[in-house]
């Protein structure tokens, strides 16, 4: 009973509008009586005999009546279309946008997070796209200068799959300008259309000189960022790749 009652509670029609028909029906059948008490048998008829003589042709057409709102009532009923379902359209949900920013500053390979800010950062990211299964999400990384890994994708595979590769060596200029990664973010939301969506910044810090620029950046722009920072204020020695 209640697995009933929460399906009755479902049912709902996909194009209600078609009920605005069910008025028409009123309407033909007024023409219909109309019609048929006008008959050229009345105009040659006595009206004493026509009562007799035409009654029942006119019970008949009464009759005849009750099926035409009926078939009507049916007709606009299966036009409206009645379901017992409620599908979500995927139209909603590709309105949300993701792009996640990774720092790769030669600082991040420093071992004050073990194994080191950038291994932790990365299994972080990846977390993150696991976690973000539906909508478009893109991966941007930065250290002199910002780059698009991976544009606006539905297949967050794509983003996991590549996270992993990334390496302060491979970066074409180093360094370390977090405005330009977050600008590029917010260039790939706009192009995509978005008008909002949301950027993860994973990094391990920024200089005093970069605060105002960012602060600027942050608050102008239409799209949420959140901050995952990695590292300790004491700090610690920067680990390159052959030891």
């Amino acid at each position: 009973m209640t697995e009933f009652l929460n399906q009755f509670s479902q049912f709902h029609f996909l194009r209600p509008d078609w009920f605005y028909l069910l008025p028409v029906v009123l309407l033909l059948v007024w023409l219909k009586r109309r019609a048929g008490a006008n008959t050229q048998w009345h105009q040659v008829l006595p009206a004493h005999l026509a009562k007799t003589l035409l009654s029942t042709e006119q019970q008949k057409t009464k009759q005849n009546l009750w099926f035409v709102p009926l078939l009507w009532l049916i007709a606009v009923a299966a036009l409206a279309g009645p379901t017992w379902e409620k599908i979500e359209k995927p139209v909603f949900q590709i309105k949300r946008a993701s792009v996640i920013v990774m720092d790769m500053s030669m600082s991040m390979r420093a071992t004050d997070v073990k194994p080191n800010r950038l291994s932790k950062a990365k299994f972080k990211a990846i977390d993150l796209a696991k976690a973000i299964p539906d909508g478009e999400i893109a991966l941007v990384a930065y250290a002199g200068d910002a780059f698009t890994i991976s544009p606006l994708t539905p297949d967050n595979k794509n983003v996991i799959n590549l996270i992993p590769s990334l390496a302060p060596e491979i970066m074409p200029e180093p360094g370390s300008y977090p405005l330009l990664g977050l600008s590029k973010a917010a260039e790939l939301l706009q192009q995509a259309g978005y008008v909002k969506g949301d950027i993860y910044w994973f990094t391990d810090g920024i200089e005093q000189d970069d605060i105002d620029g960012l602060t600027r950046q942050i608050n102008q722009s239409a799209y949420r960022v959140h901050v995952m920072a990695f590292g300790s204020s004491e700090g610690a020695p920067i680990q390159l790749t052959d030891n």
